[in-house]
């Protein structure tokens, strides 16, 4: 269930990878698309009481960012 949102990403064969998480996205909408607007792969950690948070990660996931709640 959790590899519904996760995105793939290649194997560097033994280089060093780098996971950036934005966390906390949500709840102030314009700084939200902003982040999700950013070139990707990265990972958005959604709060779980952000309003419109169905449409936020559709849009995200539509960007083809990761999504964490």
């Amino acid at each position: 269930m959790w590899r519904r949102n996760a995105v793939p990403f290649a194997d560097l064969h033994g280089k060093p990878l780098i996971a950036i998480v934005i966390d906390d996205v949500g709840l102030d909408r314009p700084h939200s698309r902003r982040a999700w607007e950013l070139p990707g792969p990265i990972t958005l950690s959604f709060l779980p009481y952000a309003k419109d948070l169905r449409e936020q990660a559709h849009a995200a996931r539509a960007r083809g960012q990761e999504l964490m709640l």
